[in-house]
């Protein structure tokens, strides 16, 4: 059974870089799989960016199942001077 993945970004990501466009692949069985929490690098026309995997919805067909993966910006400083950083993500 083939299993095709969606890279879906949220606005803000989408808002903070060029080329972070949504991208579909067909994953290989046995690669690791991204769970929620981990994070993921992407390769963009800006360089190599790092996600952050917010979400997953599994859809089941006959003769494949779709994933749709849904990444964020990682928790940090924000353009702005803001902190967003989640307590125990980083080392203190």
């Amino acid at each position: 059974m083939a299993t095709t993945i969606n890279l879906n970004y949220t606005d803000r990501a989408r808002e903070a870089l060029s080329g972070a466009d949504n991208t579909m692949f067909h994953y290989e069985t046995g690669a690791p799989f991204p769970q929620t929490g981990d994070f993921l690098e992407t390769d963009l026309a800006g360089g190599t960016q790092t996600f952050i995997v917010i979400g997953r919805v599994f859809r089941y067909r006959t003769d494949e199942i779709v994933v749709n993966v849904y990444l964020d910006l990682p928790p940090g400083p924000e353009p702005d001077g803001t902190d967003t950083t989640v307590s125990g993500t980083e080392a203190d």
